[in-house]
């Protein structure tokens, strides 16, 4: 007879899914690796660590507790600080 598990904490994964480890609830895409502490990782990101939900854009080194990280966040600051000085 065949049986059907599903097991711990994987819900669905779907699509290009490298690795899906953990409380991985959906994955679907080009994923290489969702959940732990990272959300979603995208784009040309060279490292994501800590607590950052979603790191998307030419983000070289994402660390800590980053909420939002997306496109050209580096020239957007530099911009800012000029407009305030």
């Amino acid at each position: 007879m065949l049986s059907l598990s599903i097991l711990d904490n994987t819900a669905v994964s779907h699509g290009n899914t490298a690795v899906s480890r953990g409380n991985t609830a959906v994955s679907r895409g080009n994923t290489a690796v969702s959940r732990g502490n990272t959300a979603v990782s995208r784009g040309n990101t060279a490292v994501s660590r800590g607590n950052t939900a979603v790191s998307r854009g030419n983000t070289a080194v994402s660390h800590g507790n980053t909420a939002v990280s997306r496109g050209n966040t580096a020239a957007f600051l530099s911009s800012v600080q000029r407009v305030v000085e």
